[in-house]
């Protein structure tokens, strides 16, 4: 079994497939039609890059300096609300019949990526204080 940091990108990644094939499953089996034409792998092109960067960027800092995690972390988030807001805009100002299904689905994706970036974050920080040892 792969321990340590790697362990837990590891665990991510597998969440993130995870996440996509109940997600597609979903579309595929029980969500109405109009769910999947509203091109919800826009969704995961925009979070999922975000996220690995977000999650390198405070291991890195972490690395650095063991007290800076939550600070980072609270950054991030900031980040990517108005990232959210951004790549959001274009169904919110021009509302057509894709965008609550859109934005249900965008949501929902986040909010389980917020969930389990939390708790690699927390995993992260209890493995720092466990080993004392520098991350490779």
């Amino acid at each position: 079994m792969i321990k340590g940091v790697k362990g837990l990108y590891l665990r991510f990644t597998l969440f993130v497939f995870l996440l996509l094939a109940i997600h597609s499953l979903l579309l595929e089996k029980s969500l109405p039609q109009i769910y999947t034409e509203a091109k919800p792998w826009l969704i995961y092109l925009f979070l999922v890059p975000l996220e690995y960067l977000g999650i390198l960027l405070i291991t890195w800092r972490f690395k650095k300096q063991k007290t800076s995690a939550m600070n980072n972390f609270m950054l991030l988030m900031l980040a990517k609300m108005l990232g959210a807001i951004f790549f959001l805009s274009p169904w919110i100002f021009e509302r057509d019949q894709f965008t609550r299904p859109f934005i249900y689905q965008f949501f929902t994706v986040f909010l389980l990526l917020l969930i389990a970036e939390v708790t690699f974050i927390v995993r992260l920080l209890q493995y720092g204080e466990e080993k004392n040892e520098n991350f490779e």
